[in-house]
């Protein structure tokens, strides 16, 4: 069994670089295997749902891909995965040149996990986003890092945005393959549009058990998880009020 950590993506927790940095070295030296961050590009004022009314922390969230780059600059070994990274807030060619800029400065590390999001105020954001039409996008985005990745000269002609054809000289670690791409392409709601094309695999989030209190900040959660009992006593310990 492998275990991941969720980094702080909104809220104070994240305030510089070298705390980030400390951080997530503490959680490669516990044994973790993988470093985990979402994606929140905006919170709206009016959500129309509870979920988001957690507080002022809420309403500040940070970069997932710098963060990822933080944690790669500051780490050896974890591998650094998004879970789930809002494909439609990005420019494709832009996109592709982040991650595959991540997965190189990681040493080929890096591990994809894209949603189609369930927030419809998220798409109103972002500039040519269509909430009727986010299955296929994401099909669109997806074909197009294959092509990105695997091929050069690349060029591309879809119904949601046109590439002449450019060189693609950047390329992830393991030549002639892609950083592994998982979905979880389903958005909320009883009628979930969904992506058709399946990647790697499927990743799906739990809704129960998790730790809900980590202390004040990085440096008293990686204090609080240190404990000769194991990850599951100290879980537990950090779990309690």
């Amino acid at each position: 069994m492998q275990l991941g950590f969720m980094i702080p993506l909104v809220g104070p927790s994240v305030s510089d670089a070298p705390a980030l940095s400390a951080f997530v070295r503490g959680l490669e030296d516990l044994g973790y295997d993988a470093l985990w961050v979402g994606d929140r590009l905006v919170t709206p004022v009016d959500v129309g749902s509870n979920y988001l009314a957690r507080g002022p922390q809420m309403t500040r969230s940070v970069d997932p891909v710098l963060l990822l780059t933080v944690a790669a600059a500051a780490t050896s070994r974890v591998r650094l995965k998004t879970s789930t990274l809002s494909t439609f807030y990005y420019e494709p060619p832009h996109l592709a040149r982040q991650l595959t800029t991540l997965d190189v400065l990681s040493d080929g590390r890096l591990g994809v996990g894209v949603g189609l999001g369930w927030m419809k105020q998220e798409y109103d954001v972002a500039r040519n986003a269509d909430w009727q039409r986010r299955g296929k996008m994401l099909d669109d985005i997806l074909a197009f890092l294959q092509a990105w990745w695997t091929t050069s000269p690349v060029s591309w002609d879809s119904e949601f945005f046109t590439m002449p054809p450019v060189h693609a000289g950047l390329r992830p670690v393991r030549r002639g393959r892609r950083p592994p791409v998982v979905d979880r392409a389903s958005s909320g709601g009883r009628h979930r549009p969904r992506s058709r094309r399946t990647q790697d695999g499927h990743a799906d989030q739990p809704r129960a058990g998790h730790v809900r209190r980590l202390g004040r900040g990085p440096a008293e959660a990686i204090r609080r998880l240190r404990c000769r009992r194991g990850v599951l006593r100290c879980l537990r310990d950090v779990h309690q009020p």
